[in-house]
């Protein structure tokens, strides 16, 4: 069962049960769909979709994961960005897959720094159409 079906048959059938435990931080399924969706849906509105690729770094919060599913959601393709990859490596996979997004859970890593695209910080709210209501 894909990935993105087996999320969605746990927030059906449980949707308060904790989704990701990060130290103190805990996000039940319902708030990982909520999160996701808004994410899916602002990548969206801004060109994410098939035959796109968004970048995603590895910072560890409970937000990565609604990133990775939230560019999932939108359709796009997922490109993991490690924060220990040298500055050089990173734009070159970033060129390399005329990534446009980068979707980062903290202050972007030193190797985005020459990154000219958008780096959207999905710790942080996104505007009210962005967030539709289960």
């Amino acid at each position: 069962m894909p990935l993105l079906e087996r999320i969605c048959r746990h927030t059906l059938t449980t949707p308060d049960a904790p989704a990701m435990i990060l130290n103190d931080d805990v996000l039940s399924y319902l708030e990982l769909d909520r999160r996701s969706d808004a994410i899916a849906e602002h990548l969206a509105q801004r060109g994410a979709g098939p035959e796109t690729v968004v970048g995603l770094c590895d910072q560890p919060h409970p937000d990565w994961l609604a990133a990775l599913l939230g560019i999932l959601k939108a359709g796009a393709a997922l490109l993991p960005l490690y924060t220990t990859y040298p500055a050089g490596r990173v734009q070159t996979m970033l060129a390399d897959a005329s990534v446009e997004t980068v979707c980062v859970t903290g202050p972007p890593a030193r190797n985005l720094a020459d990154f000219t695209g958008r780096l959207l910080d999905c710790t942080q709210p996104l505007p009210p159409e962005h967030i539709r209501a289960s």
